[in-house]
């Protein structure tokens, strides 16, 4: 059998297994977008119902991890989806070249695979196939992953409720880069939540020749939501964190920032840690139930 025969054959297979009912748990797929084979997991929680919309949670991983590493035990987002219902969706990035790695090519190099592109079709699988709410698609991602965090909001900030990244700024200069590339405006305000570590070394909080500060994000979010630039702002001895909400935005939009006053590039409070009355992903989607598409903002 010639190499498009298949090929056909494979994305008809594949097509038609994805069109099943899926059981409840994780499930690893794969989907033909610009000539590459790329490959997701999904997480279907016990209370799915087809008859009933959910909300989609898209969890980007950092560069040279993949899609397990954020369906791991420690971040506990599978566990959430399961508390609360949620379908939860872990995308790979491909290896890049150019020395890049595993990463998400969030600043549209040509000479890299299209993420943008894929994750925007990922979103479109999922609502043919799955029942989601299309008022409550939200998305989290680590350093790298944060960083392509904002910009799948930004661009498609018609169809993002809200996003959270973590560990990243609005802005570095890549690889073989002539500059520091920043995050685009959004066409339409985006409830943001950061959460950044002040001793982080890799994306320093307070930015350097090379990185944007969190400030200097905070900022940008702020004017673009246009939220109140004065935040309310408190301690959270547990946590040895500060946050500050700013509010008051266009259509309800929020801009919040967890600042962890002891910790560094990481996902700074794991599922199950006891030290801790919560984790990070309970934080993150407290802030996103909060939140659905161009709506005032729970209570």
């Amino acid at each position: 059998m010639s190499y498009t025969r298949l090929l056909l054959l494979a994305l008809l297979l594949g097509s038609s297994a994805f069109g099943q009912t899926l059981t409840p748990g994780e499930h690893r797929r794969t989907m033909w977008i610009d000539g590459s084979w790329r490959v997701y997991r999904v997480y279907i929680p016990a209370s799915y119902d087809p008859a009933t919309p959910m909300p989609l949670v898209l969890a980007l991983h950092s560069a040279n991890h993949r899609g397990f590493h954020m369906a791991e035990d420690e971040k506990g987002i599978s566990r959430k989806a399961d508390e609360v219902g949620f379908v939860a969706l872990y995308p790979n990035s491909e290896h890049q070249g150019d020395g890049q790695g595993f990463g998400w090519n969030w600043w549209d190099d040509t000479r890299m695979l299209d993420d943008l592109a894929f994750l925007e079709q990922l979103i479109d699988r999922m609502e043919q196939h799955l029942a989601i709410d299309p008022e409550r698609i939200y998305v989290l991602g680590v350093s790298s992953g944060g960083f392509m965090t904002q910009k799948l909001g930004s661009v498609l900030s018609d169809r993002i409720a809200a996003i959270a990244p973590v560990s990243a700024s609005l802005g570095f200069w890549p690889q073989g880069g002539t500059g520091i590339v920043e995050i685009p405006p959004p066409a339409t305000p985006l409830p943001v939540l950061m959460l950044n570590g002040e001793r982080d070394q890799l994306i320093p909080y307070d930015g350097s020749q090379y990185v944007l500060s969190v400030p200097e994000t905070i900022d940008f979010w702020v004017e673009q939501n246009g939220c109140d630039p004065t935040p309310r702002s408190f301690y959270e001895a547990p946590y040895d964190a500060t946050v500050e909400i700013y509010s008051g935005g266009v259509d309800g939009a929020e801009v919040g920032l967890c600042t962890f006053h002891s910790k560094g590039h990481a996902w700074q409070i794991k599922d199950g840690d006891a030290r801790y009355p919560h984790s990070n992903i309970d934080v993150i989607w407290r802030f996103f139930e909060r939140h659905t598409l161009r709506s005032d903002p729970l209570p």
